[in-house]
């Protein structure tokens, strides 16, 4: 059987239940995603800048054109006065650049991720949102290679299957677009971006993650995606980092939680964001909360710690 055909029954349910009445969002009633396609709406074209992006650069290169070990990953924000750099100690092939652990702390100065010395200054908390407590916001754990324009460092792509949830009808939208993805799911056949450009693979079994963050109102941002590769060898996987509600890229530097949707189950199984010492099971519950008042029917929390 389908794994998620309990699910989509389910969910369904939950949405003729529901009066289609916008519990998250400043536009009643107004999608904000459509199936197959990235987030959509009379709020698509205005959220980008309200959004944080992030950009690796190396510190250097060696001659055979490998980043150096050391490197950082720049946080900016219109209006910003001064950019934050998380800084990286270490870079592999396989997980790209690990960012210092807790990734929770920032410098003015990108030259001391180069050099020894300096200290690093905290994210500041952030006002508790409607849904209560969701962790504090911190960097991911590492950034992968294919998460990022080139070899040695650049802005943070955006996986293009990500739809931005921010009402019932978005969670509608969402539930359209699970039953594609799962379609395409083991098949080995790429398939475009919702732009019609690139070409990606979709697994089985499909994981769906999710991101929240905050924007520069501190309005609570909702994203969800497959995890989809950019190879046919499912090598290259585009995590949690790419999950940004703006399809110009710039990723997700900063979130409060993550984890994975499986059927109506939500978890903070998130190698880069889901471990942070802030994120407790109170957070995940709440977290749960958004889903519910989006559309998305969360029946059990699976709250995990490393």
């Amino acid at each position: 059987m389908n794994i998620w055909h309990k699910f989509f029954v389910a969910l369904a349910m939950t949405l003729a239940a529901c009066t289609g009445a916008d519990k998250g969002s400043a536009s009643p009633g107004a999608p904000d995603a459509q199936a197959g396609t990235g987030a959509v709406g009379s709020s698509a074209g205005t959220r980008c800048p309200l959004l944080a992006t992030g950009r690796i650069k190396s510190c250097g290169v060696d001659p055979g054109g490998l980043p150096s070990q050391k490197g950082y990953l720049t946080i900016s924000q219109p209006g910003d006065v001064v950019l934050r750099h998380v800084c990286a100690i270490d870079w592999t092939l396989k997980h790209g650049y690990t960012l210092v652990k807790p990734a929770n702390g920032w410098v003015a100065d990108p030259r001391v991720c180069c050099d020894a010395g300096g200290s690093a200054m905290g994210f500041e908390d952030v006002p508790l949102t409607p849904a209560g407590y969701l962790g504090k916001p911190h960097a991911p754990q590492w950034v992968k290679p294919q998460e990022y324009d080139e070899a040695s460092g650049g802005t943070v792509r955006q996986n293009p299957f990500t739809l931005t949830i921010t009402n019932v009808a978005a969670g509608k939208g969402f539930l359209d677009a699970l039953a594609t993805w799962d379609s395409w799911a083991g098949s080995a056949q790429p398939h475009p971006g919702p732009d019609g450009t690139g070409a990606y693979y979709f697994p089985r079994p499909l994981t769906i993650n999710y991101v929240i963050s905050q924007n520069k109102l501190n309005n609570i941002v909702l994203t969800v995606g497959p995890e989809v590769s950019a190879n046919v060898e499912l090598t290259q996987p585009l995590g949690h980092p790419t999950m940004s509600a703006c399809a110009a890229g710039g990723g997700v530097p900063l979130a409060l939680i993550a984890g994975v949707i499986s059927n109506s189950t939500l978890n903070n199984d998130s190698g880069r964001f889901g471990y942070d010492p802030s994120i407790t099971a109170e957070a995940l519950t709440n977290a749960a909360k958004i889903f519910n008042d989006r559309g998305i029917l969360i029946t059990t929390t699976r709250f995990l710690q490393e």
